[in-house]
């Protein structure tokens, strides 16, 4: 399951050629933030691996709700929530995100 959504984000990464940062904010603790949590502690080395260049950023603290924020050129920025979401539910959401460019 884990090696199925990280194949799945890291082809979305790749696919979209204008991304150039992705960013991820969520609490450490939170029930939140969990499934993102979740995505990132088992997958974040194969995503990396495959896009090795693409920043991608993780930002920790207890008052954060999870969120992913795609950057553009020309300093476009696009911001989504994934409070509550599930693994499968993060990993749709952020390529709907991304593929939107």
């Amino acid at each position: 399951m884990a090696a199925k959504a990280a194949k799945a984000l890291a082809a979305a990464f790749k696919s979209t050629t204008m991304l150039q940062e992705v960013r991820f904010t969520l609490s450490p603790v939170s029930a939140g933030s969990s499934g993102l949590r979740d995505l990132l502690t088992t997958s974040y080395t194969d995503i990396k691996k495959e896009n090795p260049t693409l920043p991608i950023l993780i930002r920790e603290h207890e008052e954060n709700a999870a969120t992913v924020t795609a950057r553009f050129p020309y300093g476009e920025e696009r911001k989504l929530s994934l409070e509550g979401c599930k693994r499968d539910e993060v990993v749709d959401k952020v390529k709907a995100l991304v593929g939107a460019a």
